[in-house]
């Protein structure tokens, strides 16, 4: 496991992804999400959209992340709200469900750590026909050199670092029909609204990890005019 991810399990991390829990909310209001509808969230973390889910829409949860302490961060959470989700264990590059299973994919900032081919795929097959995917990723604004692709991609230990129109061209080649865009300019907002991280600490933790926070949070400031994000939102 990637020392960054380490970090944010250890961390208890919740709401990491840019925007945090906040533009998540922003972003699924528009849905029309009811307690019938199906979700899978992919990298769920300690829970925080899943418990937002069930408490705003009712809907029917299904979450997943690949490193075992987060989905036992996630329990305690949903647990302790007594809602009830579905948490498992496992890889977006290989979902243990059937075909035509879900009506919304949900990943916040959670395809970019992944062979985001196989992952595309994998949700594509999944998704009812007409589900809809909704990716909140980082995205390389154009200009970063090999160099500063190189030093990004060790750090958060990912396989590329798409720009846009390489995020949509994989998309459309994983069985997705339309493909919208957003962005939303975090530095125009207001500093309340986009606030929403939150920690769920273990009990022991090497100062090691540390560190890491400190480097994630240079690597933030270092290339804030050069690595971004888009809401993908993809119609299969």
């Amino acid at each position: 496991m990637n020392d960054y991810l380490e970090f944010l399990a250890l961390f208890g991390v919740g709401g990491a992804h840019p925007g945090g829990l906040q533009l998540s909310k922003q972003l699924l209001k528009h849905e029309g999400l009811t307690n019938s509808t199906k979700i899978l969230d992919i990298g769920c973390g300690t829970g925080q959209t899943a418990a937002h889910l069930v408490s705003k829409y009712k809907c029917n949860i299904t979450a997943i992340d690949i490193h075992p302490l987060m989905i036992e961060k996630a329990k305690m959470r949903l647990n302790n709200l007594g809602y009830k989700v579905d948490l498992l264990v496992a890889n977006a590059e290989k979902l243990p469900y059937e075909d035509s299973s879900f009506d919304y994919v949900l990943s916040e900032s959670v395809l970019s750590f992944t062979d985001s081919k196989k992952a595309l795929k994998e949700i594509s097959r999944v998704l009812k026909k007409g589900g809809v995917l909704l990716a909140i990723e980082m995205t390389n604004e154009g200009n970063l050199t090999s160099a500063e692709k190189e030093e990004i991609k060790t750090f958060y230990g990912v396989n590329e670092i798409y720009n846009e129109v390489e995020w949509k061209n994989l998309m459309y080649h994983s069985g997705f029909g339309i493909v919208t865009i957003d962005s939303i300019d975090l530095s125009t907002e207001g500093t309340e609204e986009f606030h929403g991280i939150e920690f769920h600490l273990s009990p022991e933790i090497n100062q090691y990890y540390l560190t890491i926070l400190d480097r994630h949070e240079l690597l933030t400031q270092k290339y804030k005019n050069k690595l971004g994000f888009r809401i993908y939102k993809c119609r299969k």
